[in-house]
């Protein structure tokens, strides 16, 4: 029988296995006599205890059959920690395991503020450090809110980031399991980090220091001092102080929070240069004692200062960016805000102004020559909007995730998507778009005898201004498809949320009054914030797109003059331009795409697990999108199935009874509609168009991302 809960004075060598390499490595620090706040351990066995007590490891091991992780997208991976840290937060600590902590709490701090840590198997390794990725929490007051810390510094072994790292490493998701350190929290006055070798020139020595806990510095609220020493010399080559220094993390009985700095000591660094040097030996002391350079959190109370915590400074080197760019979406509400300022009173206006300035070219008096630089122009616009769209459009859509974890932390819902109604109801452009449709759609449908002339005439005006003001490409086939669509779906803006309504009110208030004071107004404000970032979430797609749709124009007119010239097959922008700049260029034909309706499966799949995206469960004929022109075949009450809806696709949503896609998560685009309309979606099925076929009968399951599929041609 393995002990559940070990005291500092109770842990040795044999032990190492149970508490984790963070625990390991304060007991080995404190063990050899240096100063560390006092501290106790859960081990691994209560990890086990408690996820066997609440059935939780079939659960889990459920996430992982809905999908290939490899194959998973980032939201889809959110999405499955989403679900795992709720059951951990639902989840009930065995009377027997929370009355020991309690009682070992008690004994060994007293009343006394505590930091939660994680502790997992092969974290703070020399090939593994973790660093960031499983949770920590600072200033915890009172038996209940210890244990419902603990679960989730648990639940954290399962967070997106960690799985992400778990995966590049192969490291046994399954059987991993996590200890937990109590310790005592030493309110420091000053705090920091070292690095004994730099991760970028191991011949320096990194220290970076704050006012304040060290939770500003870590979770990146306050910028600190740096400070660059040469390792064998111990001389200063550096002092790089922050443009300001007026807020420190300071804490209370109500928790941490920033506050500004005594006007003292803002022209003053945390450190002077003796206590660097201090600092510096004292790192170069712990390194000699674990073999390995060190990434070492301090803090220092009343000249006195205290070890946190050491790990390896690791070599691995991190080849994938697009992991890196992921960890860094996770952002704090005030960097949130800042960026949600910026979207608004910078950045959309001018995706604006970009679309209009384009859209009052006139392409048709352009010569053939510069028609092509126009068009290289353009690509390079959109290109850079591009890039401005997922460095901070993209960042700004986990606004949604972090009032998502916070509700559901404190709501315990038993549906974890259930602050999503929260969200829902603001005025998105796409569904503005599709009101402008259905009053298109009413145009167009009068008496068979034909349009009145005056009608004609309004509908050519308001159809070409649709076209221009929502960045639908002019390809002559998508406008023909598109006013056969408005000809014949009379409810193509039928009134979202299909699936009934939600009081949402009283879950807003239910969910406000959890706080109190200051906090009550951070959770409004977070509210607010995760509300704009769902609008923008869905409109920023919008604006892309207008511009984009600006480059089509542009292509479109270059088609139009190739094919005068009797070029009629399909080519791609380079040759567009090269065949205009040369009258003599023979462009080379693009690959086209899979003819529309063409069966590409004759795998007979019954079912598929997917994620849920959107509440409900509904059976129809499957309507296959596999190109542009399958689009407009559409038919009320059909179930849309796709590779994803792109915002050039969102008029036919509203048509659909069911969604599948093969794009994950509940932050994209054709979940957020489909939660709108009320429609039941489920996405990340991996090779959706090509396992289904167009007139398969169809049941989704919106609550548990299952699809359950019925041949056309089955007997």
């Amino acid at each position: 029988m393995y002990p559940l809960l070990l005291l500092r004075k109770e842990i040795d060598e044999d032990h190492k296995a149970l508490i984790g390499g963070k625990a390991s490595a304060l007991w080995k620090m404190y063990s050899s006599g240096l100063r560390v706040p006092d501290f106790l351990v859960l081990t691994t066995a209560a990890y086990e205890r408690f996820v066997d007590s609440n059935g939780l490891r079939g659960r889990i091991a459920l996430e992982f059959t809905r999908k290939s992780f490899d194959e998973m997208r980032w939201e889809e991976i959110w999405d499955t920690a989403l679900r795992i840290r709720n059951m951990f937060s639902r989840a009930t600590m065995p009377p027997e395991l929370g009355q020991l902590l309690i009682s070992g709490t008690k004994e060994t701090f007293g009343t006394s503020a505590l930091v939660v840590r994680s502790s997992a198997k092969g974290e703070d390794s020399a090939n593994t450090s973790f660093a960031g990725l499983h949770a920590s929490y600072v200033n915890i007051r009172g038996a209940n809110s210890l244990l419902e810390h603990v679960k989730l510094v648990w639940a954290s072994l399962w967070s997106d980031a960690a799985l992400m790292y778990r995966q590049e490493l192969d490291l046994d998701i399954e059987q991993s399991s996590m200890a937990v350190i109590v310790q005592e929290l030493v309110n420091g006055e000053r705090s920091g980090i070292m690095f004994t070798a730099s991760p970028q020139d191991p011949g320096e020595m990194i220290i970076e220091a704050v006012h304040g806990l060290n939770k500003g510095l870590v979770d990146g609220e306050v910028e600190p001092d740096r400070w660059t020493i040469e390792r064998t010399s111990g001389t200063m080559k550096e002092h790089r102080a922050p443009p300001a220094r007026d807020i420190a993390v300071q804490s209370d009985n109500k928790g941490t929070h920033l506050a500004p700095l005594p006007k003292i000591k803002r022209s003053s660094p945390p450190l002077t240069d003796a206590e660097v040097h201090d600092v510096c030996a004292l790192g170069l002391q712990i390194e000699q004692m674990f073999g390995c350079a060190q990434d070492i959190e301090w803090t220092i109370r009343a000249d006195t200062l205290f070890l946190l915590q050491a790990r390896p400074v690791t070599t691995f080197v991190d080849k994938d960016s697009n992991r890196q760019w992921y960890l860094s979406l996770t952002r704090s509400l005030s960097n949130l805000q800042q960026l949600k300022k910026q979207i608004e009173q910078e950045l959309v206006p001018a995706m604006v102004r970009t679309a209009e300035e384009l859209e009052g070219s006139d392409l048709a008096a352009l010569k053939d020559g510069e028609l092509a630089a126009e068009i290289e122009n353009r690509q390079g616009i959109f290109n850079k909007w591009k890039g401005v769209y997922w460095e901070h459009f993209i960042p700004f859509a986990h606004g949604m995730r972090l009032f998502g974890q916070v509700y559901n932390d404190v709501i315990k819902p038993e549906d974890p998507y259930e602050f999503m109604e929260l969200l829902k109801g603001e005025e998105l452009m796409s569904l503005r778009r599709n009101r402008e449709l259905a009053e298109l759609a009413d145009l167009m449908q009068s008496p068979s005898s034909g349009l009145p002339e005056d009608v004609a005439n309004e509908f050519g005006e308001r159809f070409s201004s649709y076209l221009t003001r929502w960045g639908t490409g002019d390809d002559e086939a998508d406008v023909a498809g598109l006013k056969e669509l408005l000809g014949h779906i009379g409810d193509i803006a039928a009134v979202p949320g299909r699936s009934g309504k939600t009081d949402v009110g009283l879950l807003e208030s239910d969910f406000l009054d959890r706080f109190e004071g200051e906090e009550k107004t951070k959770a409004a404000e977070l509210l607010e914030l995760a509300r704009t970032s769902y609008r923008m979430r869905d409109d920023d797609n919008i604006y892309l797109d207008r511009i984009e749709g600006q480059l089509k124009h542009a292509l479109q007119e270059g088609l139009v003059r190739l094919r005068s010239k009797g070029i009629d097959w399909e080519i791609g922008p380079e040759e567009i331009m090269a065949t205009l700049i040369d009258e003599a260029h023979v462009p080379k034909k693009r690959s086209s795409e899979i003819p529309a309706g063409e069966v590409r499966s004759r795998v007979h799949v019954r079912q598929v697990q997917g994620q849920p995206a959107s509440k409900g469960i509904v059976s129809g004929m499957a309507r296959v999108i596999r190109s542009r022109g399958d689009l407009f075949k559409m038919q009320k009450g059909e179930v849309l199935i796709c590779d994803a809806i792109e915002p050039s696709m969102t008029f036919v949503v509203p048509l659909a009874s069911g969604i599948v896609e093969r794009r994950g998560g509940m932050l994209i685009h054709g979940a957020i509609i489909a939660r709108e309309y009320g429609i039941p979606c489920v996405t990340g099925i991996p090779d959706a168009t090509g396992i289904i076929n167009t007139g398969d009968m169809i049941t989704v399951d919106g609550y548990l991302g299952i699809i359950v599929i019925q041949k056309a041609d089955a007997s």
